[in-house]
């Protein structure tokens, strides 16, 4: 009954952790357009040079176009979580492959003549 306890105990804290990892990468999902066009604007105020000024042409123009890679920008924690699942598949698919190899015997060809 102890083992049993272990178990869960040690399966309820990798349900924990899982909720954690979605929370965060979906908060990076959520706020990284945001973050992208801020960073982007405040990059260019700051090392634009002398005659590079933000005007309200550049800056709808640059929304605009950020507002296009919202879509993307948000698919990139999905891609890492996907990324992290194939890895862990392939080291597990491994891990099998070891102990599931069968010994076959070797096929021959007969020929059957009426």
């Amino acid at each position: 009954m102890r083992n049993i306890e272990e178990i869960r105990s040690q399966e309820l804290h990798y349900i924990r952790m899982s909720g954690y990892v979605t929370t965060i990468f979906n908060l990076i999902a959520y706020t990284s357009p945001f973050m992208v066009t801020c960073l982007t604007f405040t990059l260019y105020i700051f090392f634009g040079g002398e005659g590079n000024y933000l005007t309200a042409e550049k800056a709808f123009v640059s929304v605009a176009l950020f507002n296009m890679l919202r879509v993307p920008l948000a698919q990139i924690p999905n891609m890492a979580t996907s990324l992290m699942l194939v890895s862990e598949k392939r080291r597990s698919d491994k891990e099998e492959i070891k102990y599931l190899i069968i010994k076959s015997k070797p096929f021959s060809r007969r020929s059957w003549s009426p």
